[in-house]
């Protein structure tokens, strides 16, 4: 018994120690991510942005006889540099699949060793379209299988600093061509252009697959690619295509993004391609032209990390936007302005134009580093692949026509060109450039102004699941209620006064009809009767009480009593909204989960989560309504002085007027100064004016308070709260593994991996039954990356004997059998499912939200969806209904953007 504590405190020091040990290496992990995917970005964005120092080299050739380029067009010269951007933009929906199926090592060493080669051939090069092909069409297909890999798995590794660790990635570009511009500019000069492309060949192809072997996905996004794999097994390699389904690529942000990038990338490489070229014609040399480019890139790697940065903070949606504008105003404001005062004040139009270098570089290249970053917001995480093979295709296709067009613009064919020759080009920039903020401003104002058209919420003409445009009709309708409905009694025959008239909006008749079924009339009262029975209860009060509260007690026993009805009515107004919002959760959850009959996560997610939250609201409201019904209730609920004396006043000397209408407003003034105080106001209708004085601006406060202090601060803002990472820790063992375990996408894998070890048992009973020697067994990783040892084959002449059938029943789904390891126990296999079953929840519950920054709200429910509704920025419509489609478990941004 003494050793137990000792036991268990050693198992505690253990298990912190493996919690550190665990801690440090997912560090080095993201750290060796970040440092292998900059490294990748550094090569081969350096170098392609690089190709401004020779296209610039290259249109000096032109006068040559003797070279490949003689007698070339600028433009020509241009389609060298263009085709390798299209190329490498146009392949991302090749390159992606071949990623999501093989992985991203071989794809990355692949391109490393096509983006070497290209180099190398194209210094062999003695005709332009040598060029074309070898740095032109080669190099794209190179530079596409390594970067487009890079910044496709590096964003999948982060969740709250994903914009931070995209600029950083991106900023590798930025960084390249400040080293590789003046680099190859010092080489050309040394050792000539042609040895310098086959330096750059030899140590890039290096650099690429030492940084490629070091990128793999995330583990739950792998999980994901190979559930996705399972279920297409019948389409195999780079023809399984991730293109996006239909209800995506109908959305409006989608197609917004698709206009976006297209005018955004037709533009952006432009200035980058034409840097030095442009800087000759106002005087600058080929060293001052390439340590221009250097400058841009330098700004273009700050631009990117700290872009990325601030995006963190105040919006990746907002902060794109925004870059893209300052990129249009500065390619007009400042390169525009250059090109036109070139010839007449050549200092101005060089500071204009170092200006525009610099700020270009700052703003155009965070549109780089934050359209990744985007994408994920607009369309989650698992879309991301699907997504952005088209947006890079999209890219591709306006590199190839932007650029050149651009360079066709150059007026004039000789070899020196003025400034004023590029006014065409910066103008057609800066329009692009315009168009894309415009494409960008589209998505953002849609979630500015709630045009959510995702079918969940009905589209834009849906009201059925907008939760805050139902909720503002539920208040304006108890207001209603409350004005018309809330007094006990409705007194008739008053002098200078008729019934009260209240139109009813139109919108609210329908549900308006709900309450009154539920609340009675007011009852009708003759002001005689009234009047006669205020009057003797007055007289007997004489002298109880003191000035200024001759007669309060008996306004607020009148009070008390005609607001009798304002408890029924806000029960009843709490029950609806109850009612709606439990419609809301209950639908979003089968949306994503599943019915709740079918699915056995609905119903344990309902039964542990949703059911006790709204139980628990649902007494916590009733305790608030008492609270704010009890100074009423109670009779010390008095009224400010000053804002009860002017409104009473109003209302005596409205009635003391000896003429009504305007006559009577115009004379209010007057009547004011000869109302004596109020303690020497007495009789039947100065009580009973006072009493709706203070019914009036009491039932404002009690409506604003119910509305505002209980159900919202209360109730609707605590909706996020639901399911939530903390909820799923305080959960039994048995309640995680049922929402964990039941998934889809942990059914599906599972299903998987059963199939596959039911594969790999089949391999081995062959493989026992032929006695295969350890020399015939292939020795490289089998399937899930498992060596020979793992698989349970000896490296014996032998194979040892298969795992009987009790073996094989008691071992978990999930094990393989692994020479030299222990058996687990059964308490040690239990505990690891538990640990394994309570991560996988903990991660359905904080998946990541989009559109307003990160949240870890409603993760594996709501995201977005519920806090956006709930925000108030959803539009009044008409309602829309939709059949539940197949989204993936915890996957909310396809519903929530």
């Amino acid at each position: 018994m003494g050793a137990t504590p000792t036991r268990d405190n050693n198992a505690r020091v253990e298990e912190q120690a493996e919690t550190q040990e665990e801690i440090k290496q997912t560090k080095a992990r993201y750290t060796l991510i970040l440092i292998a995917a900059f490294m990748i970005n550094f090569i081969v964005g350096g170098l392609l942005f690089g190709y401004g120092v020779y296209q610039a080299l290259y249109e000096t050739m032109i006068q040559e006889e003797s070279s490949p380029f003689a007698g070339a067009s600028y433009a020509e010269i241009d389609l060298i540099g263009s085709v390798s951007v299209s190329v490498m933009m146009m392949g991302a929906p090749f390159v992606v699949a071949w990623v999501k199926n093989s992985g991203p090592k071989l794809a990355i060493c692949t391109g490393g060793i096509l983006f070497g080669l290209a180099h190398v051939l194209a210094s062999f090069g003695t005709a332009l379209w040598h060029f074309e092909m070898s740095q032109g069409l080669l190099l794209g297909i190179g530079c596409s299988l390594s970067f487009l890999p890079s910044v496709t798995v590096a964003p999948t590794w982060f969740d709250k600093h994903r914009g931070l660790a995209v600029g950083f990635v991106s900023a590798g570009t930025g960084v390249g061509g400040l080293v590789w511009a003046p680099a190859i500019t010092a080489a050309v000069k040394a050792i000539g252009f042609r040895s310098t492309l086959r330096m750059t060949g030899a140590l890039s192809a290096f650099l690429i697959v030492l940084s490629g072997l070091s990128l793999s996905w995330e583990p739950s996004m792998a999980a994901h690619l190979r559930e996705e794999k399972a279920k297409d097994a019948h389409r195999k390699g780079i023809w399984r295509i991730p293109l996006p389904t239909w209800e995506t690529a109908k959305q409006r942000k989608f197609v917004a993004q698709v206009l976006g990038t297209f005018f955004q990338s037709a533009a952006y490489y432009t200035p980058v391609f034409f840097t030095v070229s442009y800087a000759k014609t106002l005087g600058f040399s080929d060293s001052d032209g390439a340590n221009l480019t250097a400058v841009a890139n330098a700004c273009n790697a700050i631009g990117k990390i700290g872009v990325g940065f601030v995006a963190d903070r105040i919006g990746r949606l907002n902060s794109f936007f925004l870059t893209t504008l300052l990129s249009a105003v500065v390619t007009l404001g400042l390169w525009v302005s250059s090109t036109l005062s070139g010839e007449h004040d050549e200092h101005s139009a060089r500071g204009l134009f170092i200006a525009f270098t610099v700020l270009y570089g700052l703003f155009a290249s965070a549109y780089v580093s934050l359209f990744t970053t985007s994408l994920v917001e607009l369309f989650g995480m698992r879309e991301l692949p699907r997504v952005a093979g088209v947006m890079f295709m999209a890219q591709g296709i306006a590199s190839m026509i932007g650029t050149p067009v651009a360079g066709v613009l150059i007026r004039g064919n000789e070899a020196t060109k003025t400034s004023e020759d590029y006014l065409g080009m910066a103008v057609l920039v800066g329009g692009l450039m315009f168009a894309a903020a415009a494409s960008v401003a589209w998505p953002a104002c849609d979630g500015i102004w709630g045009h959510y058209d995702d079918p969940f919420f009905g589209g834009f003409n849906g009201t059925h699941r907008k939760l805050r445009s139902q909720l503002r009709d539920l208040n304006r309708a108890l207001r209603h209620v409350l004005v018309t409905l809330g007094s006990a009694q409705l007194v008739m025959g008053r002098p200078n006064s008729g019934p009260p008239q209240y139109a009813t909006p139109e919108y609210l008749e329908e549900l308006l009809q709900t309450y009154t079924d539920g609340v009675p009339c007011p009852k009708i009262v003759a002001w005689t009767d009234l009047s006669s029975q205020l009057k003797t209860q007055s007289a007997a009060s004489q002298g109880t009480r003191l000035p200024p509260f001759v007669n309060m007690d008996i306004v607020m026993q009148l009070f008390q009593k005609q607001s009798a009805p304002w408890k029924r009515i806000v029960e009843f107004h709490i029950e609806k909204v109850m009612d709606t919002v439990k419609t809301f959760v209950d639908e979003a959850l089968e949306e994503i989960v599943g019915p709740h009959g079918s699915s056995s996560t609905t119903s344990t997610i309902l039964s542990t989560c949703v059911d006790p939250f709204f139980d628990k609201k649902e007494d916590l409201l009733s305790e608030k309504l008492g609270e704010l019904l009890r100074p009423y209730k109670e009779g010390y609920a008095l009224p400010l002085e000053t804002d009860f004396r002017e409104a009473l006043e109003r209302k005596i000397a409205k009635r003391t007027t000896p003429q009504a209408g305007e006559v009577a407003v115009s004379a209010q003034q007057s009547h004011l100064a000869a109302i004596p105080p109020v303690s020497h106001w007495n009789g039947a209708y100065v009580i009973f004016h006072t009493m709706e004085t203070f019914y009036d601006s009491a039932l404002r406060t009690f409506t604003d308070n119910v509305i505002n202090l209980a159900i919202e601060s209360r109730f609707i803002q605590d909706l996020p709260s639901i399911f939530t990472p903390r909820l799923v820790n305080g959960m039994t063992d048995d309640e995680v593994s049922h929402i964990a375990m039941e998934s889809d996408d942990i059914s599906s894998y599972r299903d998987a991996l059963e199939e596959d070890i039911k594969q790999l048992k089949q391999g081995l009973e062959e493989i026992q039954k032929s006695k295969a020697n350890a020399s015939e067994v292939p020795s490289d990783t089998g399937l899930f990356g498992t060596s020979t040892a793992v698989l349970g084959l000896s490296t014996s002449a032998t194979a040892p004997p298969a795992p009987s059938d009790a073996e094989r029943t008691n071992a978990s789904a999930f094990s393989i059998y692994s020479s030299g390891t222990p058996p687990e126990s059964k308490q040690e296999i239990a505990s690891r499912k538990i640990k394994k079953t309570r991560d996988a929840a903990s991660a359905f519950a904080s998946s990541p939200s989009v559109f307003n920054g990160e949240r870890p709200v409603w993760g594996g429910i709501f995201g977005n969806l519920a806090q956006d509704s709930i925000s108030g920025k959803l539009p009044k419509t008409v309602s829309g209904n939709r059949t539940r489609k197949d989204y993936p478990s915890a996957s909310l941004q396809s519903l929530a953007k």
